[in-house]
């Protein structure tokens, strides 16, 4: 075999192993945070709320967080957010939808000194 037809065959092999890796990275699950639980969120329920967010953070009051829909969940009922930033689970991660519950408790997440 020839030098340009070996250096032809290792062109060809590079590129069949970075476009092989590409297609690898592309066809994996990409979540954006992966502490979620599964029962609360099947990748795409889950999101952060706040400022500059899909909707604003809960606003505290005596009964517990209430959401920018009027829904309120009871402070004792929040798990506790490992970001240190509110979140919220709702059904296909549209903010008019309803707050998604498993396992009883609303799939909303607050940090623990509750700002």
């Amino acid at each position: 075999m020839s030098a340009s037809m070996a250096r032809a065959i290792a062109i060809v092999g590079a590129w069949l192993v970075v476009v092989g890796l590409v297609l690898v990275a592309a066809c994996a699950p990409v979540r954006a945070h992966d502490w979620y639980p599964l029962a609360c969120c099947n990748t795409a329920d889950c999101y952060q709320v706040g400022e500059g967010q899909r909707e604003p953070a809960p606003v505290f009051t005596p009964q517990g967080w209430r959401l920018h829909d009027g829904v309120v969940v009871p402070f004792a009922e929040a798990r506790p957010s490992p970001d240190g930033k509110f979140h919220v689970c709702r059904y296909g991660g549209n903010p008019k939808a309803g707050v998604i519950v498993a396992e009883r408790r609303p799939c909303v997440f607050a940090p623990a000194n509750g700002s």
